[in-house]
Formats: structure tokens, sequence, C-alpha cells
């Protein structure tokens, strides 16, 4: 990651956290922050649309979140981003089905991480794990990202079956739920 991008990040933290700086600040920043999200993550951006990313309300809330994730991840304070690829993790999840659906142009998760992460899976022979890797960018909106997790989730056992074994598990209620 560039050393531009990495001061950007770290100026909107600041104009988003900092209380020295007033709401009107704030908004702005976090309408940057939004709008730069909203281009960045399809492949095929429509400028014009009149999006929730220019609603101040939405922005300031999206914008402090997402800043949030990605100046963590850049001061190395995500443990999930930090520790999840270390041999002994990946080795945790030899037996639980791991699906990953990646835009192959996503500037806002970028592939880099999702290959590596399909790579340490690969090299730990976890033969419950699928990568598909779309021409698209973050958006789940677009059209070949859509369709692969579609697919996917339509080959998925039904999460109806499985409650409907707890169900039968738990104790009468006599119709009264809690």
């Amino acid at each position: 990651m560039s050393r531009l991008f990495r001061k950007l990040i770290a100026a909107y933290h600041e104009r988003l956290n900092n209380p020295k700086y007033s709401e009107a600040e704030r908004t702005e920043a976090a309408l940057g922050w939004s709008g730069w999200e909203d281009v960045t993550s399809f492949l095929n951006t429509d400028l014009e649309a009149d999006t929730k990313f220019k609603d101040p309300r939405f922005a300031i809330a999206f914008a402090t979140i997402e800043n949030e994730y990605f100046h963590r991840s850049l001061q190395g304070n995500d443990p999930v981003l930090r520790d999840l690829m270390k041999p002994e993790n990946i080795a945790r999840l030899r037996d639980l089905p791991t699906h990953v659906v990646q835009g192959g142009y996503d500037q806002v998760c970028v592939p880099l991480s999702a290959r590596k992460f399909r790579d340490a899976m690969h090299a730990a022979n976890v033969e419950t794990f699928t990568y598909h890797e779309t021409v698209a960018g973050h958006a789940l909106s677009e059209k070949p990202t859509f369709r692969a997790v579609t697919a996917l989730l339509d080959g998925l056992p039904l999460i109806k079956k499985n409650w409907q074994a707890v169900e039968q598990q738990r104790p009468a209620t006599n119709g009264i739920s809690k």
C-alpha cells in the first residue's frame, strides 16, 4: 500500500474521530470517504446516480466504520487480518466448509488478501474450501459476483433442515416463546 494512501486513511481517521473537528467538517470528510467507496465498489460505476452514499447521515456512519477497518488494518491491530493465515489457524478450518467469492477488481477488499488466503488453504490441503474470483469490483450487487454467490448458496444444504433437528431437541414451551 502506498505511503500516500496510508496518509489519506490516517487523515480521514483523524477528521472522522477527533472531537476538535466540527460536525460540518466531519460530515464533509464522511461524504468524501463514502463517495470514494461508492465509485470504487463497482467495476462499472454510474457517477450520476443518486446513491445512499451521498446522504450525510449514512455517510457519517458508513465512513466511520469503514475507515476504522482500513485504519486498524494499517496499524496491524486487526486480529483477523493478522492471525487468520497462520498455519495453526488454517488447520483449524480443515473440517469447516469455507467458500470465498472475490471480485477480481475489488478496490475495497483487494484480491491479494483473498488470493493469499486461497493459497494458504491449498497449501494446508484443506479440501472443504472453494474460491471463485469474478470479473467485478467489491459490490455483491454486481452481476458476476451476485451470480457466483447465488450459485454457491443454491448448492449448500438447506438451513431449515438443521433447524428442524434443533427444534425437536428443545423442551416444550406450551406455545409460549421467550
